[in-house]
């Protein structure tokens, strides 16, 4: 049974624009998720927690397959007139087709034949019978999963204005929100081979730019919100930040005999 753990993905940037920091956070989290989904490589019953700050954008999932399973394909593979010769074996055709799906071996006992899940049937699609191929595909493996999740996520997100930098190679440009300079991504205890932005994902990430630690190293992806907050002096989850602002500003507020303008001052989260 393949492997099961949470998984977390980390983009860490330049100051990001805080009137779609809401937005952005949410479409990162939703598109990796949506991504993960489709190739199979997420548990029943995952579920996902987004993460957003005026310098990170971030997911952790917590039920993610280091391996889909594998999922039944019915491929049509040719007219059986052209799969059969004239003794109604295997034609040149079929064999050759066979051999490039790495199923030589049904070519054998044309046309009742099978090997173990993979099957040949004849079926016809109301016009003429055709050669079906049914068989158990292998499922993906979470390295390439995660990967496609990012750049597809990437490419959809809801930039309001697009920048374009240069890498340090100082030849290549590349295009985002605002200049990428960090990826975590890790898998339980183990991080996963992903780029983008021309970044390599690793397990470092970074605390508050004046009040935290700059590099905090993951142990797990478990442990991300509890060694951010204690050691970055960063909350990551959005929702909790802004309640956190306007809680402090409605005691700043009483002790000033005052009324707290928070809805506005929540929009600028200083804690990052």
């Amino acid at each position: 049974m393949s492997t099961v753990n949470q998984l977390l993905i980390e983009l860490f940037t330049e100051e990001l624009p805080p009137k779609a920091l809401k937005k952005l956070g949410e479409a990162f989290a939703a598109g990796v998720e949506a991504s993960l989904r489709g190739d199979g490589l997420l548990a029943e019953g995952a579920s996902a927690i987004s993460f957003a700050t005026p310098r990170r954008l971030g997911v952790r999932i917590d039920a993610v397959l280091a391996e889909a399973p594998p999922k039944a394909i019915k491929e049509k593979l040719m007219p059986l007139a052209v799969a059969k010769d004239a003794t109604g074996a295997a034609s040149v055709a079929l064999r050759k087709k066979l051999g490039a799906l790495g199923r030589e071996a049904l070519a054998a006992s044309f046309p009742n034949v099978s090997d173990g899940a993979d099957k040949l049937v004849i079926e016809s699609d109301g016009k003429a019978d055709y050669v079906y191929l049914v068989a158990l595909a292998a499922g993906s493996k979470l390295g390439a999963g995660v990967q496609n999740a990012i750049d597809a996520t990437l490419a959809k997100l809801p930039i309001p204005k697009v920048m374009t930098y240069q890498l340090a190679d100082g030849q290549t440009d590349v295009s985002f929100v605002r200049p990428a300079h960090g990826l975590v991504v890790l898998h339980g205890e183990d991080v996963i081979a992903a780029r983008t932005l021309g970044l390599d994902a690793g397990r470092i990430t970074h605390g508050h730019r004046f009040q935290g630690a700059n590099n905090i190293e993951l142990d797990t992806a478990v442990r991300y919100e509890e060694l951010l907050r204690q050691y970055g002096k960063v909350e990551p989850v959005f929702a909790t930040r802004r309640e956190m602002i306007r809680s402090q500003l409605e005691e700043k507020a009483k002790t000033l005999g005052a009324r707290s303008a928070n809805r506005r001052a929540t929009r600028t989260c200083s804690t990052k």
